[in-house]
């Protein structure tokens, strides 16, 4: 239950390649492939609880980075399978029934939703090319036409959209009005890291009502050059924005 298996994969990630586990003569690259093996195990799982599953899934994530390309291949493959059909435990359609209006008490841990996610965001991880990642895309952007319903699906939206940057470009137009924050919050740093910048997006970051996204985009214009930076008439709103750290961050453009 919690956490345990993403702290887990997140001590297999800060271990040195060098650096052999203790009662195995095995190296540790060869124990986070177990580790990952076991964990896919656990998230295609039907036999537990959709809650469980989706941490397992997450805690895959965080070790991709350190897996064989072959590995990670075949995984995002089998992601990919469990987004579309993640499957239902009888605990889990339980939950859901607890959704009706009628119901005299409600029980709502977010797995019907947070599992085929997780599953997204994890293939977007493991993906290591383009077509891969618009197979992903094409997952992801019906679901960014829709407001955000549950409380944490923008936050893991953002992560996935994020992690497909480097392979396929996000749509910074679609997701600069977005109604989550955090979808809005990643389009800055998209638009930032974009070969061709619509400098117009500036306005739109720097008059949004979330502290973050205006953060972002002072951070952002910080780091241009000066011949980039001339263009951009927000940093004068951005010096002085209402927020305390949105200023302070406008503080270090030169």
């Amino acid at each position: 239950m919690g956490n345990t298996a993403q702290q887990c994969a997140a001590f297999l990630i800060a271990c040195s390649e060098d650096q052999t586990p203790a009662g195995t003569d095995k190296p540790i690259t060869r124990l986070r492939e177990r580790v990952a093996a076991h964990l896919l195990l656990w998230a295609e799982d039907r036999n537990d609880m959709a809650d469980r599953r989706a941490s397992a899934t997450r805690a895959l994530s965080i070790l991709a980075e350190a897996l064989p390309a072959s590995m990670r291949a075949d995984i995002f493959e089998r992601l990919m399978a469990l987004h579309q059909y993640p499957g239902e435990h009888p605990t889990d359609a339980f939950e859901r029934r607890t959704q009706h209006p009628l119901s005299r008490f409600k029980i709502n841990t977010g797995g019907d939703w947070r599992l085929p996610a997780e599953a997204l965001h994890a293939a977007a991880v493991f993906a290591t090319t383009t077509e891969q990642a618009t197979r992903v895309e094409q997952n992801l952007v019906p679901q960014l036409t829709q407001p955000e319903q549950k409380r944490g699906h923008g936050w893991l939206q953002a992560r996935t959209v994020l992690a497909l940057n480097h392979l396929a470009p996000a749509q910074t137009a679609l997701i600069a009005t977005h109604p989550s924050p955090f979808l809005r919050q990643t389009s800055v740093i998209c638009w930032s890291r974009a070969a061709d910048r619509d400098p117009n997006l500036a306005h739109l970051f720097v008059r949004d009502r979330n502290t973050g996204v205006r953060h972002n985009l002072a951070h952002t214009l910080a780091e241009l050059t000066p011949d980039e930076r001339l263009e951009y008439q927000a940093i004068i709103e951005l010096r002085t924005d209402n927020s305390a750290r949105v200023r302070q961050a406008a503080a270090q453009i030169p």
